[in-house]
């Protein structure tokens, strides 16, 4: 969080409301956290329980969830449109970095370079510790501007599909009118913690001659950890890039590293984000260099991060075009489907 507070804040939901949505407050009014759970498609409501630093002050404060703007795949985030205790209302919005850095305020009284530069300190801290990182940011509307707001995306929420898109375009369409000019307010860092026998089972994978591509939404330093801590890359890899996203320049250093590897040394892993991977996908001269540098036999390992669903089943798709092999997707989440169908066998793993 940007804002050191020494208060205790202790979220509770309200039960009536069956929501899991809360956000907590100092003691001075100031938003501290957001926690967001399994919410209904009305609206409800959450209290926080608060006590002053001396301890002897307590009070009970009311807030009332009016929107739940749910996370999407394509969206990359989700909002609570809420009304806090002293009448205002706030959308409160977190999700991945690059996505809320793109919906942030311009405006250097509401978001300073001395904020930016600490958020990013702290961003880049807690990927490289290999832990799932995301902004939270807030924007306060007008009563006026919430009910024309509030109406129009209603509307959509009731509408069928036209000539303008299906339901869910239209919503997400009004849902980006208030989820910006947005007020960062920290980052949140979560340990995704690897499951007993996940190192020994890729060595396993890699020694029987498969070769494994982990294509994945987390920011790339992130991703990085995480393989070399269930030990699918190795700490003797050679680490090799694709960071550019203008079509000449991608195809540039593509060339670049397919000199730089040769056909001897050490193995390598393959790093490319998913803006870097739309641009090398643009045409067959670009596809067909890529596709060559994550098929050379020094590259053990490919990484594609920051990748949209889409994005993930394009890939496989390339593989099963190129190679003509079987493929095999693993996954665990709603963002995976398109990935596991494209491929030969795929596995959605529950729990």
């Amino acid at each position: 969080n940007n804002n050191n507070n020494s208060n205790n804040n202790t979220p509770t939901t309200d039960s009536k409301g069956g929501g899991g949505a809360s956000t907590t407050s100092s003691s001075d009014g100031r938003s501290s956290g957001l926690l967001a759970g399994k919410l209904g498609r009305g609206s409800s409501s959450a209290s926080a329980s608060s006590s002053s630093s001396s301890g002897r002050r307590r009070f009970l404060r009311q807030y009332k969830i009016l929107h739940v703007i749910a996370f999407s795949s394509d969206r990359k985030r989700m909002s609570v449109v809420v009304r806090f205790p002293d009448g205002t209302i706030r959308v409160l919005t977190k999700g991945a970095d690059n996505v809320l850095k793109a919906l942030a305020s311009t405006d250097e009284s509401v978001n300073s370079k001395t904020m930016w530069k600490h958020t990013d300190q702290q961003l880049h801290h807690f990927s490289r510790e290999g832990l799932r990182v995301m902004l939270v940011g807030q924007r306060t509307l007008s009563m006026d501007e919430y009910k024309k707001w509030s109406l129009r995306y209603k509307a959509a929420s009731e509408s069928f599909a036209d000539a303008s898109g299906n339901r869910s375009d239209k919503m997400a369409h009004i849902a980006r009118e208030v989820e910006n000019d947005l007020k960062i307010l920290g980052v949140t860092a979560i340990e995704d913690k690897l499951q007993v026998g996940v190192p020994s089972t890729l060595q396993q994978l890699k020694k029987a001659g498969i070769k494994i591509w982990v294509l994945t939404g987390d920011k790339q330093n992130t991703a990085v950890n995480i393989g070399k801590s269930c030990g699918l890359i190795g700490w003797g890899y050679t680490l090799c890039y694709i960071r550019e996203t203008e079509k000449q320049a991608c195809l540039h250093q593509m060339s670049a590293l397919l000199d730089t590897l040769g056909n001897d040394g050490p193995s390598a892993a393959l790093m490319v984000s998913g803006d870097s991977l739309k641009t090398a996908m643009m045409d067959d001269e670009n596809r067909n260099c890529l596709f060559e540098l994550m098929n050379h036999p020094r590259v053990r390992v490919v990484v594609a991060s920051r990748m949209s669903p889409r994005q993930k089943a394009e890939v496989v798709t390339l593989v099963k075009e190129k190679l003509g092999v079987v493929t095999l997707a693993i996954g665990d989440g709603a963002n995976d489907v398109s990935m596991i169908r494209a491929a030969h066998v795929g596995v959605g793993i529950r729990g």
